[in-house]
């Protein structure tokens, strides 16, 4: 078999668009919505590494306290629980489906990933008895990454701030260090794949 997939990052509209041909679907066949456990198929289990390589430049370098002890970044981003994501599939008729999951989250001393609800569908037609065409396209609702900020001491004139903590140590004043806290949606928010095959 000779498959081709490509992989878009699109508008929000297909998906929506998607997701009403499916809705649509299971009120118009109630003998679906009735056994929709049965229809239910799991479809993928993995940890998502959406931010992966955001978290790793957030953990690189550190800088030295005014008492001397080396403040490491990387203990500070450091994994406690890894972002597992769950997707399933409902068939909703023998070409449709419905695309739903979750996404647990994940949490270091330093920052947080939301959990997350994915929703999207998947389309799947025969053109001749040797190809077949698909359409998969999911978005991700939730899942952002949000950097935590520090307590910082600045001693008699500067007092407890709230602090950016990987800038505590610079120039920046602690009030403007603020405004680079991370705060990102994830890559994969919309994706839409097209899938070709032929058998020979």
């Amino acid at each position: 078999m000779l498959a081709f997939v490509i992989t878009l990052r699109a508008s929000l509209r297909v998906v929506v668009f998607g997701l009403a041909l499916c809705i649509s679907a299971l009120g118009a066949t109630p003998s679906v919505s009735q056994d929709f456990l049965e229809d239910t198929y799991l479809v993928d289990v993995r940890f998502s590494d959406a931010f992966s390589s955001s978290i790793n430049k957030l953990g690189d370098g550190g800088y030295e306290l005014s008492g001397g002890s080396y403040v490491n970044f990387s203990d500070w981003y450091s994994r406690n629980w890894r972002d597992l994501q769950v997707t399933m599939m409902t068939q909703i008729t023998d070409d449709l489906g419905l695309l739903w999951g979750l996404g647990t989250g994940e949490r270091g001393e330093k920052y947080s990933i939301d959990p997350s609800l994915r929703l999207g569908f998947i389309w799947r037609t025969e053109l001749t008895r040797r190809t077949s065409f698909s359409l998969n396209a999911t978005t991700l609702i939730g899942g952002r990454l949000r950097e935590k900020p520090c307590s910082g001491d600045y001693g008699v004139i500067g007092g407890i701030q709230t602090v950016n903590c990987r800038l505590a140590a610079t120039f920046i004043a602690p009030r403007d260090t603020l405004k680079y806290l991370v705060n990102e949606s994830p890559i994969d928010r919309v994706v839409i794949k097209l899938n070709w095959a032929f058998l020979f």
